[in-house]
């Protein structure tokens, strides 16, 4: 199966959520190139892109079918998209990720995140806080500090529910 995403993301999603179901995409950027979410879309999932910058909206539009919205992950109302349970979260929204997370609402469980900390830019203390703030939801680590291109960025989740 091939992988469209930076670091298997898409494949660890597929892996962890056994049947199609709906994801959360804050960061989405391109449609297809680096992006977690687009295999899970041709393998039958819905879901919801959310980017801050408009440059990739046309394209998402013309070779996507889920909804890509042009919002800012801060300050969007996230009770318009999301429902109890959401199969996939990806989120990558750089130095505001930590900030981004803490501002979904704790209602919703997500079956399997993939969420970048760029602890080789950022240092350890936003990846320490989203750590601790996410083992205090209940959720378990799966995989810590991927790596891509020899840097660690990203941890991996998932809801042991």
């Amino acid at each position: 199966m091939r992988s469209y995403s930076q670091a298997g993301q898409d494949l660890f999603a597929l892996d962890k959520v056994k049947r199609p179901t709906t994801f959360l995409d804050i960061g989405a950027s391109q449609p297809i190139f680096h992006n977690n979410c687009y295999l899970l879309e041709l393998r039958g999932w819905g879901g919801v892109s959310v980017d801050r910058s408009p440059e990739h909206f046309e394209d998402h539009l013309r070779l996507r079918s889920s909804n890509y919205l042009i919002e800012d992950a801060l300050t969007f109302d996230w009770s318009e998209v999301l429902t109890p349970s959401v199969g996939f979260l990806s989120l990558d929204c750089d130095d505001d990720t930590c900030a981004v997370l803490k501002g979904l609402p704790t209602t919703t469980r997500f079956k399997a995140m993939c969420i970048e900390h760029d602890s080789y830019r950022l240092g350890n203390g936003p990846r320490a806080e989203m750590r601790e703030y996410l083992r205090g939801l209940g959720y378990a680590l799966s995989y810590m500090d991927v790596r891509c291109d020899g840097v660690p960025f990203e941890d991996w989740w998932i809801d042991p529910t």
